[in-house]
């Protein structure tokens, strides 16, 4: 009974905490920004573990290429958007850098900062060789 009880705990427990993974789908079928804009977050102003730090930089990294890479141009995300509080919240430097009275900011603008940030150059490098690999594999 008590090892029933214990697992139940575990379960529950472990489904209140989890957070969705940081990741791009591979088939991505509209804009990268619209998919941040919707991307559900449970708790906006919570501090991320140092994996997960890596995982919502590397989010916003491979977001901007895309958009780069298969729209040509950059795009702004809205500053209300969960997983961009999220974001903020952990980087809160990062609101100098939002535009229309805060409202926006531009994917380049995230994508320089991480850029900024000598803990995340590996971050950059590693998105950078997956979509090399991605791009060059064959069909």
């Amino acid at each position: 009974m008590r090892i029933i009880l214990l697992l139940l705990m575990l379960i529950l427990s472990d489904r209140a905490y989890s957070q969705a993974t940081f990741d791009l789908p591979p088939k991505l079928n509209v804009l990268p920004v619209s998919y941040l804009k919707d991307f559900r977050v449970d708790d906006t102003n919570r501090k991320l573990s140092t994996q997960e730090s890596h995982s919502i930089c590397r989010l916003f990294i491979k977001a901007y290429l895309v958009t780069k890479r298969k729209y040509k141009q950059d795009y702004p995300l809205l500053t209300s958007s969960p997983v961009y509080k999220l974001f903020k919240a952990n980087y809160p430097d990062i609101s100098k850098n939002e535009g229309e009275h805060g409202a926006i900011i531009f994917m380049e603008d995230i994508y320089e900062y991480i850029d900024s940030l000598p803990q995340h150059k590996t971050d950059i490098a590693q998105v950078m060789r997956e979509e090399h690999r991605r791009r060059t594999r064959l069909p």
